[in-house]
């Protein structure tokens, strides 16, 4: 082979990495927000049933309860808890992020982690209903459960 195809070959690989690496983030990025709110769901049926049945009932419920008091779908136990299980979540993504990562593993996870920081800040700033101290400790727990994860798997492999 002459060094031009040797060329193209090796752009080709890096140009079919780097799609790969953005299928990989799009898929944890989607895969981590789909599973955290499948989690706070889980919580509130479990825990709260009357705030389940709010937010699975119907929407003129669901507006006049939280117009009366919005923190009746973020009961303390429950955010308590989804604070836990979706760190546990993100270092979980973490670790399957740099570990199916072709390479630089670590370098997949922080930017998954900076992605997530970025997203949580949005919401925080757009005036949801939740309480500001649940957004803020997600805004930094669920990225470091992001790094964390990743530390582990790219620790394993040495």
């Amino acid at each position: 082979m002459n060094q031009t195809s040797e060329q193209f070959e090796s752009t080709g690989n890096r140009t079919g990495s780097l799609f790969l690496s953005f299928l990989l983030m799009a898929g944890a990025f989607i895969t981590l927000f789909v599973g955290l709110v499948a989690s706070y769901v889980a919580l509130l049926a479990y825990f709260s049933p009357v705030a389940f049945g709010l937010i699975t009932g119907e929407p003129e419920q669901l507006n006049k309860a939280l117009a009366e008091n919005p923190l009746v779908i973020f009961p303390s136990n429950v955010t308590l808890l989804f604070c836990v299980m979706g760190t546990l979540l993100a270092a979980f993504v973490g670790y399957c992020v740099a570990s199916l990562a072709r390479f630089g593993q670590m370098s997949h996870a922080i930017f998954l982690a900076l992605v997530t920081f970025i997203t949580v800040l949005q919401l925080a700033i757009s005036k949801p209903a939740a309480p500001s101290w649940l957004l803020m400790s997600c805004m930094i727990l669920f990225p470091l459960g992001i790094v964390l994860g990743g530390k582990i798997r790219t620790r394993r492999r040495d």
